[in-house]
């Protein structure tokens, strides 16, 4: 124990340190070591993996995941998260389907107003922990419920299928930047970017990591812990409604079990990409390169013709490893730490 807290205060070690204590201390070392190899052993297994049409649609398969993860890694960095976001995604589908397909609004219309419900379900989830007090756990694990049954209400437990596909809306989502690279995978990464400037270079960046690093601490030196949890809850809440927007443009259809699962992939992308389980440790780069590495786990074991329930066991796998392999790195960084410093 002693040695993973030495462990956690070398995240950012000093600039004087030698280079390879600041190599194998470094957040996201372990991670792209891992999907490096990942990548290496599915281009060698598969020589269809390795190809441009693949790996773009590797990226825009992930795209949606990535996109709801930044939300997540921000809670997970502030000490909470959310089980409820496969159920508002679902639910949020199924809105803009019945918005749009059998009410007639405007898709665009439609849009704006599942994100908007989306906002107001994170603020929900985060006013019931951080002034009712409930445990996040309990609080989102009650919303899962209430929004699954919710979207089998709206939906009667039938997909809804879109109508008028040609329209703006359909086109611009599932299109192509110059008919090369998917229009959901540069907004993936612009959300990436704001979304990783914002947490590492900004005050409120660092006030969600002082909450979840130490909430007493932040609160003596007068952070609105409250506030900033709110706040995570709710951003994270409003992707929810944006990838649920997404998702309908993409495929234009809102199955009736949209979600399922989402939140562990969600959960799993963070923790894979060095996300702290408990808070004050986490950068977007590292959740981008664990989602990513779970979409290629899934692309290559489907062209290596592995059947698909081997996937969970796969994935189960690599979130030990990775752990594994970033406790022992730090370890290694605080026993050289330890050597240099004598």
């Amino acid at each position: 124990m002693i040695i993973y807290r030495e462990a956690i205060a070398l995240t950012s070690p000093s600039k004087r340190a030698p280079l390879i204590i600041r190599l194998l201390a470094a957040r996201d070392l372990g991670i792209v070591v891992v999907a490096v190899l990942t990548l290496l052993c599915f281009s060698l297994a598969a020589p269809q993996f390795f190809t441009a049409h693949n790996l773009i649609g590797i990226l825009r398969e992930a795209s949606l995941l990535c996109i709801l993860a930044v939300g997540m890694t921000y809670l997970l960095v502030a000490g909470e998260f959310d089980l409820s976001v496969g159920a508002n995604y679902g639910f949020l589908v199924t809105v803009i389907a019945y918005l749009t397909v059998l009410r007639g609004l405007n898709p665009w219309l439609s849009a704006g107003v599942v994100v908007f419900l989306g906002l107001c379900i994170g603020a929900v989830n985060g006013v019931l922990v951080t002034y009712v007090k409930l445990q996040s756990f309990i609080a989102t694990l009650g919303s899962m419920a209430v929004l699954r049954g919710a979207a089998n209400l709206v939906s009667g437990g039938y997909p809804i299928s879109a109508r008028n596909e040609d329209s703006l809306f359909y086109r611009w989502i599932g299109g192509r930047f110059l008919w090369k690279i998917p229009n959901l995978t540069l907004l993936m990464f612009f959300i990436l970017l704001i979304g990783g400037m914002v947490l590492a270079k900004t005050r409120f960046g660092y006030e969600v990591y002082a909450t979840g690093g130490g909430g007493e601490a932040a609160r003596f030196n007068g952070i609105n812990t409250a506030t900033i949890k709110l706040v995570c809850f709710t951003m994270t809440g409003g992707l929810c409604g944006l990838i649920a927007a997404l998702m309908f443009g993409w495929i234009g259809l809102a199955p009736y079990n949209t979600g399922t699962g989402l939140e562990l992939r969600v959960i799993a992308a963070a923790i894979v990409g060095g996300t702290g389980l408990f808070g004050g440790r986490g950068t977007i780069f590292g959740t981008f390169v664990g989602a990513v590495l779970l979409g290629m786990l899934t692309n290559g074991l489907i062209l290596l013709s592995v059947r698909q329930f081997w996937d969970g066991i796969a994935t189960g796998l690599l979130i030990v490893v990775v752990a594994a392999l970033d406790l022992m790195l730090r370890r290694s960084a605080v026993r050289l730490a330890q050597i240099s410093s004598k």
